[in-house]
């Protein structure tokens, strides 16, 4: 099976524009934040008119989000699966939703967690040390007017 970043290889190769956009980090960024205010309207659009064709809509724009972010962390060297790993451990680390019962005071809930974490040696592994590298050897130091 062709993953996310081999699509997008294929995707880029034939656009030459796109390949430009993917070195110039402020425009990407632009893009991307226009992406989700596309997905913002069509998500309201759905909750105002739930239907089919309001789904289908929402989801494309949330793709078109993630496709932007993917092209966003390529830009520096990494992938956006790498990061929403990394981040889901590291809240992993932080605390576990079952340790918050409704029927316990949230302070005790919250220590006992924070001491678990610090047992189990998630927080050195996931938050003190980042896994990831980025290369950012060919970002130009443009400032921003």
């Amino acid at each position: 099976m062709i993953s996310i970043e081999q699509h997008l290889d294929i995707f880029e190769s034939g656009r030459p524009s796109m390949r430009q956009n993917n070195t110039d980090l402020l425009k990407l960024g632009v893009l991307a934040e226009a992406e989700f205010h596309e997905f913002t309207d069509a998500w309201l659009d759905l909750l105002a008119d739930p239907s089919q064709e309001t789904a289908q809509e929402a989801s494309q724009e949330a793709a078109d989000v993630a496709l932007f972010l993917a092209q966003c962390m390529r830009a520096i060297g990494t992938s956006l699966d790498t990061e929403m790993r990394d981040k889901i451990a590291f809240n992993t680390s932080r605390f576990v939703s079952v340790d918050f019962p409704e029927d316990q005071p949230y302070l005790p809930a919250y220590k006992a967690s924070k001491q678990w974490v610090k047992n189990v040696g998630w927080k050195q592994q996931y938050y003190m040390q980042p896994n990831v590298c980025y290369d950012l050897s060919h970002i130009k130091n443009t400032p921003v007017s």
